[in-house]
């Protein structure tokens, strides 16, 4: 509405219609160089997408911005890609929907990334301690963290955190391939938490060997149920490791109690810590191996049942809470702790088998 003087003194007016005068802007820019990408950055456009084939890129973010940018390789990157800037703030999504054969580097150390797919030959991370998430979709043959958290939701076969870097590698599970992932990052201490997104069927042969001092793995069900079938022991801590699954439905099935079997075990130094879950098992649900030459076993807040069966399972008649004296030295205390406190454990017939000079507390507990 234009009304005064404008009118009446004739007055010349020049009308622009601005594009964004409604408070949208485009942000969105397909290019086919780096030049042009790196253009339409420094243009304001936030999501940037090649549509041809691209070998080698370097671009850097506006100084100082806090946006959110999308980088997305339609058509697939052939070399290596670099992007960095040391003032950036914001989040960095980055998509491929071909494959990427070269080096992905991720310089911001004030913001974070996702790597939402795409599979790339190698990944370099420098972020702010938040956090760098590799997506549902993407595969990363080896991942290298310069600094900064990770949140992994798709495949990395190898995480290599830089010396004097503390990070925590937290990988998300939904069915039974992500968590073998998982679980062989941990034998490798390359991962520190695995959290369940859904209930999750696996089906095993080998045995974890979960090692070495300073190895702490988080197994959180979140609520979930984790069913494993397998003929074998699943998870062994030993050499000063030490290993929590908590928080939901643990069932571990298959494994023949007659061979006295464990489901799961702590050998020379390690120690499990099973954390308010529902646990039924057909063999022994913990055990202590023999031999064992130190090792903490605690037990908070569960229910574990091993007498538990239904018509599609054999009936558990092992321990809840096992110790082997068969080729232990009863002249050398062998430095065993065991705590069970706030559960309730259920057998067919003896609940704790504990056979080595050793030391137990029980508290609270229903047997």
């Amino acid at each position: 509405n234009v009304t005064g003087a404008l009118l009446t003194d004739r007055t010349g007016i020049d009308i622009e219609v601005v594009s964004d005068f409604d408070g949208t802007k485009e942000i969105s820019e397909e290019v086919t160089s780096e030049e042009s990408a790196q253009d339409a950055l420094n243009a304001g456009f936030t999501d940037i997408v090649f549509t041809e084939p691209i070998e080698n890129v370097s671009l850097t973010l506006p100084e100082n911005s806090n946006a959110d940018y999308n980088i997305a390789f339609s058509a697939g990157v052939s070399g290596n890609v670099k992007i960095s800037s040391n003032t950036y703030t914001g989040h960095l999504s980055i998509n491929c929907n071909g494959q990427a054969t070269g080096v992905l580097t991720v310089d911001i150390p004030n913001g974070t990334a996702t790597i939402d797919d795409g599979e790339w030959a190698s990944v370099t991370a420098t972020t702010a301690k938040n956090t760098v998430i590799v997506g549902e979709n993407a595969i990363i043959e080896t991942l290298k963290i310069e600094s900064g958290n990770v949140e992994v939701y798709g495949e990395v076969k190898e995480i290599v955190v830089a010396d004097g870097v503390e990070s925590v590698v937290t990988v998300y599970v939904r069915n039974n391939e992500s968590f073998k992932n998982a679980m062989s990052l941990a034998v490798k201490d390359m991962c520190d938490r695995i959290i369940l997104t859904e209930d999750v069927d696996v089906d095993m042969s080998s045995t974890y060997e979960i090692k070495g001092e300073g190895n702490e793995l988080i197994i959180d069900l979140s609520e979930k149920e984790l069913n494993i079938t397998s003929t074998r022991t699943v998870v062994d801590v030993m050499d000063y490791a030490e290993v929590t699954i908590q928080n939901g439905s643990l069932k571990i099935w298959g494994i023949a109690n007659a061979s006295g079997t464990s489901a799961l075990y702590v050998s020379d130094n390690g120690t499990i810590t099973l954390d308010g879950l529902i646990y039924r098992t057909t063999s022994s649900a913990v055990a202590v191996s023999e031999r064992t030459d130190g090792g903490k076993i605690y037990v908070n807040d569960c229910d574990i049942d091993i007498a538990y069966y239904d018509s599609e399972r054999p009936a558990g008649n092992g321990y809840v809470v096992a110790t082997n004296a068969d080729e232990a030295d009863a002249d050398n205390p062998t430095n065993v702790y065991i705590s069970l406190k706030d559960s309730k454990l259920k057998a067919y017939s003896t609940v704790v088998l504990f056979n080595i000079p050793s030391r137990i507390d029980i508290e609270n507990c229903e047997l």
